[in-house]
């Protein structure tokens, strides 16, 4: 089990405040690595699209991934479109709160690593549906589905690894299912 300290890199404080090593501060992330705080912004700017698309026209967005003839477009299916839209605008948030501690040079913190972890997970959960429902899916719809999920995935992998150091994805998963334990008590 994986308790708050030991989602840290060693030698990382576990206050949460901002780092105090040089050239820490806004924008030095940033500046120091395009891929961190940028592709996050990147990242959230992608996540209010899509996420804004959802809500306001659900069944152009059905009838894309899903479409008519394999899928009833109902108000069951532009309501769980509608819910997908709320789950990426939580997603865009939690990229802009990322990209933040990006700036203020905080990816340590045991708060943005949770969040690294639960935008991996996120979109992890997103290719999975992706599978599950793929014979209903165009084959663009998949490939385009996995491309937008699979972003989501990869910059917070990056920059989770920048913060604990080389670790391979399963002991990324590790830490994901280790952490849930510490949110339960």
């Amino acid at each position: 089990m994986y308790g708050a300290g030991t989602l840290l890199a060693e030698g990382t404080s576990t206050s949460g405040g901002p780092s105090s090593t040089p050239g820490s501060g806004r924008g030095a992330a940033l500046n120091a690595d395009p891929s961190g705080g940028g592709g996050l912004a990147l990242l959230g700017v992608a996540h209010a699209t899509l996420a804004a698309t959802a809500i306001v026209v659900p069944a152009a967005v059905a009838n894309t991934f899903f479409p008519g003839s394999a899928l009833p477009q109902g108000v069951a299916t532009q309501a769980l479109v509608q819910l997908l839209g709320c789950g990426l605008a939580t997603g865009s948030a939690t990229c802009f709160a990322l990209k933040q501690a990006a700036d203020d040079n905080d990816l340590k913190s045991p708060l943005a690593q949770r969040l690294q972890l639960g935008l991996m997970g996120f979109s992890l959960g997103a290719i999975a549906l992706h599978v599950l429902y793929s014979p209903g899916i165009t084959p663009v719809s998949m490939v385009s589905g996995a491309a937008v999920m699979g972003t989501p995935f990869g910059v917070p992998y990056q920059t989770y690894r920048k913060a604990v150091g080389s670790i391979g994805p399963g002991e990324v998963l590790k830490r994901y299912i280790g952490a849930v334990p510490d949110h339960l008590r």
